[in-house]
């Protein structure tokens, strides 16, 4: 309003507030690149378009089926009736699938959204509940509205409006539903999304590192380790203090592995990107670029030159470096230089281990349907 107000006054006024430029749903987008997705590539925003298009959005095509599914499991089971009257709302929802992609589990999503929920004991919210139960479990939290004394409360919108009050139960059931709604509405997501786990849980199997090679050449191996606490008892000027001291220990940490591969692999082409641009710019001598994560800022004056360079490098990234292959690649080379045998049958890879059984390699899942 400020910069406004100024061009009124002179038009010729220099402004500098920065102009900011933000991905849609940035994890998404980068897994939509890699494996050349039309349907995620879609619903956020990766196709051809002009000025009349309405941009894809992939938190409201999700809304719908995710909050048919809570309601019909608020249906079809009365220990949670009172889910058969949600009607979550896009920004509700928002959080949760932006995060998933960077392995939020069904209890991050549980938290996230019981902290969007809670509300102070002493609002009001006379007339705005159901006062028409559905069913005698519907009544049942009717009344326990009016007599719970908790000071914490969780309230959700329901239909035509109306509010809802949820237990801690009742939400981790909805965080389980829209966490299953994601892969169900984008199988493609689920695909791979289940490689780099699957990724993971093969290099826990054969105790070896997973490294990779980013766009712009950095090397990364992720290889967590268990730690040990010791703790030690310091004394200064007659007080006692404890620390503790963590300390790797040679035994892998699997669950890390499998937590962090997800969200390392993003990050690492989100920082990739972020560097092309950067670099490119100091070359050019184009600037100011302001970069926050996914999200870039110049002057209004240059916002459709930077807007270029980001569709620009982002293209690059995914057409002139075929980084799951390479990724593949990379992971047959760190099985064999671990000295074990990769044996090939058709179409599928094997690990061979001792007299065990061979161990699958999965293959990195690729659809070629959109034209980055």
């Amino acid at each position: 309003c400020l910069n406004m107000r100024e061009i009124h006054n002179n038009p010729d006024a220099e402004i500098k507030t920065p102009i900011f430029l933000d991905a849609t749903c940035s994890g998404i987008q980068h897994f939509a690149a890699l494996m050349k997705d039309l349907e995620l590539g879609v619903n956020t925003n990766l196709i051809e378009s002009t000025i009349e298009d309405k941009p894809g959005d992939i938190y409201e095509t999700l809304l719908e089926p995710i909050n048919n599914a809570i309601n019909k499991f608020g249906k079809e089971n009365m220990e949670y009736g009172m889910l058969s009257l949600v009607k979550l709302t896009r920004k509700e929802i928002k959080t949760p699938i932006m995060t998933k992609v960077y392995n939020v589990t069904k209890y991050g999503i549980s938290s996230q959204l019981q902290s969007v929920f809670k509300i102070d004991n002493e609002e009001s919210f006379e007339n705005k509940f159901y006062n028409k139960p559905e069913n005698e479990i519907q009544k049942e939290f009717m009344e326990s509205i009016k007599s719970n004394k908790s000071k914490t409360k969780f309230i959700c919108s329901g239909k035509d409006g109306k509010k809802i009050q949820l237990s801690r139960k009742d939400i981790y059931k909805i965080a389980t539903i829209i966490n299953e709604q994601i892969f169900v509405v984008f199988p493609s997501l689920n695909k791979i999304y289940n490689y780099f786990i699957d990724i993971a849980k093969l290099s826990i199997n054969l105790n070896i590192p997973i490294t990779w090679f980013t766009p712009s050449g950095l090397k990364i191996t992720q290889n967590y380790y268990k730690k040990k606490k010791n703790i030690i008892s310091v004394s200064i000027f007659g007080k006692s203090k404890k620390i503790v001291l963590k300390e790797n220990t040679d035994k892998i940490d699997g669950n890390k592995q499998v937590q962090a591969i997800i969200p390392n692999i993003i990050h690492s082409l989100d920082a990739s990107h972020l560097m092309k641009i950067i670099i490119n710019a100091i070359n050019d001598n184009f600037s100011p670029v302001i970069t926050i994560h996914d999200c870039f800022g110049t002057l209004p004056n240059t916002t459709d030159i930077l807007l270029f360079r980001l569709k620009e490098e982002f293209i690059f990234l995914y057409t002139n470096n075929k980084f799951l292959k390479t990724f593949d690649k990379r992971l047959i080379l760190t099985i064999k230089d671990n000295n074990y045998i990769v044996e090939k049958k058709r179409k599928n890879r094997y690990v061979l281990v001792n007299d065990n059984e061979p161990i699958l390699i999965p293959n990195p899942p690729i659809s070629n349907t959109l034209n980055i």
